[in-house]
């Protein structure tokens, strides 16, 4: 049994007598609010939620009903919500969290169909924490955070979230807090990275990061180029490519199987993602850890 289908159960499962039929019918409501979400993790409002399932039901479903079966929803990561006015909610099947994700659920890279053969190019799999090491040391210097601002937080997310949606894992996901020069509180920025080996970047990967836009305040595209191969002559229309839809654009190289270096060929532009989208996106993809981290880099003080 699935932990989808062991959810389901519980929810559905009557733990007294008196509250079976209530129970029971949250159970209909949770299947109904998940088949409708779309399976590329974008939102729908609470609004249309709870009506698309009272059509579905035949019946009314209360405000108290709906949000009840939302948060045990969202309390097991099936679900993930957009704050703000009304309020939006969007499918998460994975936990926010996952130490050795089964082969199964690791995304393979898809090849450009255009892009020549290549003897064994390296794993994107195998290229995930080499460019997680890069990205983390190499790309802050990139931004121009203030002197002694907290340290970015980092986080591999490429085995979070839906499954069968289209472009909706980012690899990388990285929140840099800053504080203003003048005003009160903390400035703070997201950028999302996506990771593509020598065989699997080209066109189509530049439409794949600039999908993963709908998440953060910056996409990138990480892809790696060693010298002299036969995708370099490529970079040029891949890099206009990407200036002209806002894609940043990073050629990774592996000096030594040890290190990476990170060369920016194209400078992002900010999308017009609202920080309570990317809210959201961040509750429902950070693992705990980096909540944390994110909270306390958000209390930061010069000189603390």
């Amino acid at each position: 049994m699935s932990r989808l289908d062991q959810t389901l159960q519980r929810m559905a499962m009557p733990q007294r007598a008196s509250k079976g039929r209530a129970v029971d019918a949250l159970g209909a409501v949770a299947k109904i609010l998940l088949s409708i979400l779309p399976a590329d993790g974008a939102s729908i409002t609470n609004r249309a939620a709870r009506a698309l399932i009272s059509q579905r039901l035949g019946r009314e479903v209360s405000n108290d009903e709906y949000f009840a079966v939302r948060d045990e929803l969202l309390a097991v990561h099936l679900a993930g919500r957009v704050r703000g006015q009304g309020g939006s909610v969007f499918r998460l099947e994975e936990p926010p969290q996952v130490e050795e994700p089964p082969e199964e659920l690791v995304e393979e890279t898809v090849p450009d169909e255009t892009a020549p053969d290549l003897p064994k190019p390296i794993s994107e799999r195998d290229l995930m924490f080499i460019a997680r090491r890069a990205l983390i040391t190499q790309f802050p210097a990139e931004l121009d955070l203030p002197k002694g601002s907290p340290d970015p937080i980092l986080e591999d997310i490429s085995t979070v979230g839906p499954k069968a949606g289209v472009w909706a894992r980012p690899d990388f996901v990285m929140v840099c807090v800053s504080p203003f020069a003048i005003l009160p509180g903390m400035h703070v920025e997201t950028h999302v990275f996506e990771l593509k080996n020598e065989a699997g970047g080209g066109m189509k990967a530049v439409h794949e990061a600039l999908a993963q836009g709908r998440f953060a305040n910056y996409c990138h595209l990480v892809w790696l180029v060693p010298e002299g191969s036969v995708r370099e002559p490529e970079l040029p229309a891949v890099a206009a490519h990407c200036s002209l839809h806002g894609v940043g654009l990073i050629r990774l190289r592996l000096p030594s199987p040890q290190s990476a270096t990170l060369e920016v060929l194209v400078d992002a532009r900010k999308t017009p993602t609202t920080s309570i989208e990317i809210d959201g996106f961040l509750e429902a993809r950070l693992p705990e850890a980096a909540r944390h981290s994110l909270l306390s880099a958000l209390k930061w003080s010069p000189g603390s």
